[in-house]
């Protein structure tokens, strides 16, 4: 059995992964290295389209957000890139989101259990199941 790996290694791996995936599609991607809050990659595409990318890495459980991001007005030219790292060594997944329709999908988990989410608890999980399929793939950066 492999060693655990720890999560911010993964969440590293996921922004090489989603970086690397917009260099092989024509983006010039500048990563940040966890260096700036909620940005984690710059790209301009071939158009010279410049967007902020947040990426979230899973290995099976979910999506790790602070729910409080639904409180935070959209940024335009924004999307988040949420990568599916298997376990199974098959080549990761991607879901890519405007910042807009993410918001939404972050406020209806807290509209589903509002309870859930007392003032010192903030961090939930966005599962797979949560993420509608058109956001699978790239097309929403062209």
């Amino acid at each position: 059995m492999a060693a655990k790996i720890p999560t911010h290694l993964t969440g590293r791996s996921g922004e090489y992964y989603a970086a690397a995936e917009l260099n092989r599609r024509g983006f010039n991607t500048i990563a940040l290295a966890g260096n700036y809050p909620g940005i984690d990659a710059v790209v301009v595409s071939a158009k010279k389209s410049k967007y902020m990318i947040q990426v979230k890495t899973q290995t099976g459980y979910g999506w790790i957000v602070n729910i409080n991001e639904r409180l935070i007005p959209p940024t335009p030219n924004m999307f988040w890139v949420l990568v599916l790292m298997p376990r199974t060594g098959e080549p990761p997944r991607f879901w890519v989101i405007p910042d807009d329709e993410m918001r939404c999908i972050i406020q209806g988990l807290y509209d589903d259990k509002p309870d859930k989410f007392p003032e010192d608890h903030t961090m939930c999980r966005i599962k797979t199941t949560a993420i509608p399929e058109r956001y699978a793939g790239w097309d929403c950066l062209a």
